[in-house]
């Protein structure tokens, strides 16, 4: 198994200790080297002081792969991280005449005298040079003794040298998988479920808990980290089937400028995904063309298709209408046993997304022609329907209502879109959906005709049956699996 390197690092300031100076330059340096990899096990903050600096730097030199300091590298008396690194390894104070000849440029430039340039050139014997600057721009080398990196402590030095010398550090490294779940449920509400997933999960997966007391559209933020995605998936997987129905949100609301801009950059995360929301944005462009938004509305029943749509229609129209998003009218055919999870949800999301709810009972041709009768001003009616939809292999984008039909403009703007690209669609841009998609379903109908389906039923390591969630299903032509003819 691959040994992932480690680190610490070493903020050394007198100023950083007394609060005269905020330390920013260990946020920019643990979030580097997580992003690649590196697991940063300590951060300390110590004194301008060689005796504590070389026991410090001795300590962690011998513990972690890299120690990284910042700060004490200058020209100012207190600059005395050199000696203190020299003290660590029993080594002499040198003149490194290569360097000598950089940080005088360097100097100079600033306006510094010689004399500064000269205490700077001043490094352990056993030293090594990286510079990283060049003939034009001269900037300040960075010094290495054995495992130990001197940074200087300004945040924009130190950011600057830093990701010109970022290879060294990146060699060869496993890179961390992740995954964030936000909740809009207290953190009380969910120990249990947690402590679970950790007991489950412990030798795979780190979880971390973090509620946000201030935030208006989730209460707590979930984080899953795993050293290979096979692990990270198969614990986001049975926790999702574990928190409470419908608590699991995205990062940021609908209304929010977050969303949109999520939405028109989804080409630079998945290109085909993207291609497929750029004709469904044609089709709503010419829909509401023809329509004006008074006199569409759009079938919703919770599932995940019409939500794909729901999100595409609220952001289409707040793109198009950014002063005043107009209220989106949705319709709902009640069946005659309705999953109380996905009644929860379709109230739900008429909150999210400020809808205007048109409920009807079944059957449909009836509940349509109520539609017809109490809003005559509706014309079409956005649908969620694909072609792999049984009886939808002909769909069009635009079709009429048969003949024999109430006659409302059917819209279809999703009906190229496969399976996976509706769950490759709602992870990405973390749309909350339906809970019962997380328990195993993968396309729901009423209670007395829909079950999980049995392609998703797995086992933890410790021998418990659960339900895998819908976007885990492996053959897309399996989705109706768990849907039968209706029986009384």
């Amino acid at each position: 198994m691959e040994t992932r390197p480690t680190a610490s690092i070493i903020i050394i300031g007198d100023e950083i200790l007394k609060g005269q100076t905020k330390d920013s330059n260990s946020h920019f340096l643990c979030r580097e080297l997580y992003a690649s990899g590196v697991h940063v096990i300590r951060v300390s903050v110590i004194p301008d002081d060689t005796d504590v600096i070389a026991k410090e730097v001795l300590e962690h030199s011998k513990k972690f792969t890299f120690v990284i300091t910042s700060g004490g590298i200058g020209p100012t008396h207190d600059d005395v991280t050199y000696e203190g690194v020299a003290k660590a390894f029993g080594e002499k104070m040198v003149l490194n005449k290569d360097l000598e000849t950089i940080v005088m440029r360097f100097c100079l430039k600033l306006g510094l005298n010689e004399s500064a340039a000269l205490k700077m050139s001043y490094v352990p014997e056993s030293a090594e040079i990286h510079n990283t600057g060049n003939s034009k721009i001269p900037f300040i080398p960075i010094v290495s003794v054995k495992n130990v990196f001197m940074f200087p402590g300004v945040p924009s030095y130190l950011e600057l040298a830093f990701m010109k010398l970022k290879s060294i550090f990146f060699q060869k490294v496993l890179p961390y998988f992740t995954q964030n779940l936000y909740v809009q449920v207290n953190e009380f509400d969910i120990a249990e479920i947690l402590n679970k997933a950790v007991k489950e999960y412990k030798e795979t997966v780190k979880f971390g808990s973090y509620p946000d007391l201030h935030n208006e559209y989730y209460q707590v933020k979930l984080t899953l980290e795993a050293d290979s995605k096979s692990s990270l998936l198969e614990a986001e997987a049975f926790l999702r089937s574990h928190l409470p129905p419908n608590s699991i949100v995205g990062q940021h609301p609908p209304d929010s400028s977050e969303a949109l801009q999520a939405l028109l950059c989804i080409d630079k995360v998945d290109p085909e995904l993207a291609k497929s929301v750029e004709e469904s944005f044609k089709v709503l462009e010419e829909c509401f063309k023809k329509y004006s938004p008074e006199s569409v509305c759009l079938s919703f029943n919770g599932g995940k298709d019409c939500t794909v749509l729901l999100h595409l229609a609220y952001l289409f129209l707040a793109k198009k209408y950014p002063r005043k998003v107009p209220k989106l009218k949705v319709l709902y055919v009640r069946s005659k046993q309705p999953f109380p999870e996905i009644e929860e949800f379709l109230n739900i999301s008429v909150q999210r997304y400020n809808l205007d709810l048109l409920s009807y009972e079944q059957p449909i041709k009836d509940a349509l022609c109520k539609l017809q009768q109490n809003q005559p001003q509706i014309k079409a009616v956005l649908m969620g329907s694909r072609r792999t939809d049984p009886r939808c292999s002909e769909l069009q984008p635009f079709q009429m209502t048969d003949s024999d039909w109430p006659q409302f403009m059917r819209v279809n703007p999703l009906s190229d879109w496969s399976y996976p690209q509706v769950w490759a669609f709602l992870r990405q841009l973390e749309v909350p959906y339906c809970s019962l998609y997380d328990k195993g379903y993968t396309s729901l109908g009423c209670q007395h005709n829909t079950l999980p389906n049995e392609q998703l039923l797995a086992l933890t390591k410790s021998g418990h049956s659960y339900y895998l969630p819908a976007y885990l299903l492996k053959e897309a032509k399996e989705e109706r699996k768990g849907r039968f003819a209706n029986k009384v």
